[in-house]
């Protein structure tokens, strides 16, 4: 083990060819000693260079947790700011490039209630049979000029789905309905449709997790979950 943190976060970049336009794209960040602001040091590109946009990366270590043990791993959303499906990338060379070994490993399910459009959310996590929960957030303020009526569990929901321990590529299994959605008075204050997302989440043990949800960008709640497996 290196020692090594990593995260990533997301700014916008002019075009190449234009002054005007900018593009949505994911940079990584790496430390020895994260709790220093100062030690840490960002990539001198962005995970997916040239004209194409992503709105939401998380990077995870399937190996071992850690770059030096194996490939790392991304979930990538490419698109602009509301996303649309979620990509699977590797990376066996440090983080340095990444290859797109999978470009619809969620896609948003006709008449299903996630038919809109997805985006990554938290770093996948460990089961305890060895496969790996993901979570995803759903925005259904979507087209954006034009948006079709918001469903009854409000405009931002979370979704789950598991990749199997032997093919990342593979979806084992995935949510029928939302996991966590807009249900307290703070997600879905007057006048708002109601949102909850996620960027964060912390094993406890036992297949149990705390989801770390913004509520209507405006207040931060902890949801206990608990994975049965079958």
């Amino acid at each position: 083990s290196t020692g090594v943190s990593y995260l990533t976060y997301q700014c916008n970049v002019k075009s190449e060819g234009s002054s005007s336009k900018l593009l949505r794209k994911t940079f990584v960040a790496s430390s020895s000693t994260p709790g220093d602001p100062a030690s840490w040091r960002d990539a001198p590109a962005p995970m997916f260079p040239g004209p194409s946009e992503d709105c939401g990366t998380c990077v995870w270590f399937p190996d071992d947790d850690d770059a030096s043990a194996g490939a790392a791993y991304a979930l990538v959303t490419f698109g602009g700011l509301r996303g649309g499906n979620i990509s699977l990338a590797r990376s066996d060379d440090g983080l340095e490039t990444w290859q797109v070994v999978n470009p619809r490993l969620l896609a948003t399910r006709p008449d299903a209630w996630d038919d809109r459009t997805l985006s990554s959310a938290a770093c996948p996590q460990r089961l305890s049979d060895g496969n790996w929960l993901v979570l995803y957030n759903v925005d259904n303020l979507w087209p954006v000029d034009d948006p079709l009526p918001i469903p009854s569990y409000g405009r931002c929901a979370l979704g789950w789905a598991v990749l199997s321990r032997a093919n990342l590529s593979h979806v084992l299994a995935r949510s029928e309905e939302p996991l966590i959605f807009a249900a307290e008075p703070y997600d879905k204050p007057s006048g708002s449709n109601g949102s909850v997302y996620t960027d964060g989440v912390k094993a406890e043990g036992g297949d149990a997790f705390t989801v770390f949800v913004g509520g209507n960008d405006e207040v931060v709640e902890a949801v206990r979950i608990q994975v049965e497996i079958r």
